[in-house]
Order: C-alpha cells, then structure tokens, then sequence
C-alpha cells in the first residue's frame, strides 16, 4: 500500500470570454490541482473540477474534504473516496496514474 504527501492548491481563473448557461452567466473556472507524493519522491497531479449544478459535490466540500486528510493518504483511502465525492475520487485518482493491478 503507498502512503502519498497531498497537496492542493485552489484556483480561480476567468474565461475569456464568459459563458450562458441555463444556471445563468458563468465567468469563472474554479477548482483545484491535488499534488500527491510519494516515498520516493515520485510526483502525480489531479484536478478537482467540481460543478456543483452537474450534481458535483461543491468545490467547499471538495476542499473540506482534503483538508480532513491532514496532509497524508493511501492507495486504499483513495479508492475509497465515498461516491459522494465524485470529482475528487477523479482527482485523486489521475494524480497516482494506472491503477494497481488487482490479485485476481
């Protein structure tokens, strides 16, 4: 089982050009890059791309939701990620690459 360093930066960047949705005018992206590192100093990098009006959890619970890691997770934690968190089970899994192989 690999124990990862977690890292996650926010960010808000605003289109150029914004966009008219159904939910109104969406002007700005946000979201946050997840930086997970392992023992061996081998780096993997994740979006969390949360949108909430898609049935995405919020991007506060997204960041609430890494927070409560306190800077540490495992190969098993992150596929375990409740389904509730589907952009970060996303993010989360992108930044550690191919998943391992199962036994069977």
């Amino acid at each position: 089982m690999n124990r990862y360093r977690v890292e996650v930066k926010s960010y808000a960047r605003p289109f150029r050009q914004p966009l008219h949705t159904s939910h109104g005018i969406w002007a700005v992206r946000e979201g946050a890059i997840v930086t997970l590192t392992d023992s061996d100093g081998n780096v993997g990098r994740g979006e969390i791309a949360t949108l909430e009006w898609f049935g995405t959890e919020s991007l506060a619970a997204a960041i609430a939701f890494c927070a409560g890691l306190n800077g540490w997770i495992t190969t098993a934690q992150i596929f375990g990620i409740p389904d509730r968190f589907p952009c970060c089970q996303f993010g989360f899994e992108s930044a550690i690459g191919d998943p391992p192989k199962s036994p069977l």
